[in-house]
């Protein structure tokens, strides 16, 4: 009896811990291979923190425009520097483009398509609609 009662009051209380769900999503394009991870992380079932990070991996028949690429993607993501609660890089290696977007959801102006009171459920639903594959 004592470990039903323990079991379930761990069950209980588990409802209450942090949680993080992520979620992947793979595209081939022309001009090469994406990947996108998202991590929402969860506190109290309400959206706490949140990462991007996409990485583009860049084919040999496009690589004569990494540079153009790079500056184009740091373009759409430098409408982020200064906003409240988010932290971004962009950065190029030899054939890959990182793009990363950390953010404290409570600070943020920006929601991401995710709303501020999205539950975990919620967000895995929208995300693997979006073609991602999310676990947790």
């Amino acid at each position: 009896m004592k470990i039903i009662i323990i079991f379930l009051g761990c069950l209980i209380l588990s409802g209450c811990t942090n949680h993080t769900v992520t979620c992947i999503k793979t595209n081939k394009i022309d001009e090469g291979q994406l990947k996108e991870v998202q991590k929402i992380m969860f506190d109290n079932n309400k959206i706490d923190k949140y990462n991007i990070n996409i990485q583009f991996k860049i084919n040999n028949k496009t690589l004569k425009y990494k540079n153009v690429i790079f500056e184009s993607l740091k373009d759409v993501f430098d409408k982020y520097d200064k906003k409240d609660g988010i932290e971004y890089s962009v950065k190029e290696s030899e054939k890959i483009l990182k793009i990363n977007i950390e953010g404290d959801y409570d600070k943020m102006n920006e929601d991401f398509g995710l709303d501020k009171g999205a539950k975990i459920n919620d967000v895995i639903d929208l995300l693997e609609n979006e073609g991602y594959s999310c676990k947790y």
